[in-house]
């Protein structure tokens, strides 16, 4: 990634913060306001509309990339369109929630329409897989990184710091990797944005992301943690999404064995339980950003060394701390 490309991923933080400045003060009273379980009862309506910085610059980002990639244009339009997608349906869905099965037709739909444009040639076991079981299994994986990014958005900050911090890792290790990969700039783009989104998340929110910012946010971080697999290796791709992965795993599961409805919101994640022991939005927040840090730096061994022993061991260091975190916040709702 060149000095111009940073310099254009760094700007990208004032910007979002001009166009959810611009779009706060214009958008109609009671636009995308947050439905009252989505909320704290008792407060003002916050507006979703953190989507509305970080969709359009990630679109932009792309948008850049095609000029300088053309061989990449395939690939990028549908990623670009399958993201404008997800836009979509995330503004009809804060304004109106939409049925489940119509949200997974379009977030398959989105998923399928990137990945049946992945080069054959791209392939993580090395034919050990035939590559349609590949493909099959990226598609419910994007679908899965999708939904579990739009539930784990449940509290002020919380994207910012548990998908911020791993796509801005994803993004310098693709970039870090030799290879030109298409969507490095982008995703730094994104990160970036979510930074200037953060002044407006801060506890108490003034804005949230929203459906509308959350699936988008999901296919972003799902195709960067895909590519880098590619490009570097399947534990090194995980890694810096670890926390996030571990905690709505884990979450799903615990629900299904309650025979809880997996598809409608709850508050019933590990950070979301520490945050009704009493713990404050910082504390949680500050949590996610070690972790995070931490999984990030392993990622980057991981992604330097091709030694299997020391990838195991990466993994294993990944894998205590994700679920570390994990239980460590459940733990406060029985201290708390």
């Amino acid at each position: 990634m060149s000095g111009i490309a940073l310099i254009w991923a760094a700007i990208a933080v004032p910007l979002a913060w001009i166009l959810l400045a611009i779009v706060e003060r214009i958008a109609p009273t009671g636009f995308l306001n947050a439905h009252m379980r989505e909320q704290p009862t008792g407060t003002t309506p916050v507006r979703q509309l953190g989507g509305f910085a970080v969709v359009p610059l990630y679109l932009a980002g792309l948008a850049l990339t095609a000029r300088h990639q053309p061989g990449e244009w395939r690939f990028l339009t549908a990623l670009g369109g399958a993201t404008a997608l997800l836009w979509l349906v995330g503004m009809a869905d804060d304004h109106r929630h939409l049925s489940a099965h119509l949200r997974l037709m379009a977030h398959f739909l989105a998923a399928i329409a990137v990945v049946l444009t992945l080069p054959t040639s791209l392939a993580l076991f090395d034919g050990l897989v035939p590559v349609w079981v590949e493909r099959m299994a990226i598609v419910f994986g994007l679908v899965y990184g999708i939904n579990a990014t739009n539930f784990m958005d449940g509290m002020d900050l919380m994207s910012v710091a548990g998908l911020g911090i791993p796509i801005c890792a994803g993004a310098l290790l693709l970039a870090g990797s030799g290879a030109s990969i298409p969507i490095a700039f982008a995703s730094l783009v994104m990160a970036a944005a979510l930074v200037g989104f953060t002044p407006f998340n801060l506890p108490p929110a003034r804005l949230y992301l929203g459906d509308n910012g959350a699936l988008p946010l999901g296919l972003a971080a799902g195709i960067a943690c895909v590519l880098l697999a590619f490009e570097t290796n399947l534990i090194a791709a995980v890694l810096p999404f670890g926390y996030y992965l571990a905690d709505s795993a884990s979450t799903l599961a615990l629900r299904a064995l309650r025979g809880e409805n997996i598809f409608r919101s709850h508050s019933g994640h590990a950070y979301q339980v520490a945050r009704k022991a009493g713990r404050s939005v910082w504390w949680v927040v500050a949590v996610v950003v070690v972790a995070n840090t931490l999984l990030a730096l392993t990622a980057a061994y991981a992604a330097g060394t091709g030694d299997v022993g020391a990838l195991i061991g990466a993994a294993v260091v990944g894998v205590a701390i994700s679920a570390g975190v994990v239980v460590f916040f459940r733990r406060q709702g029985r201290t708390g």
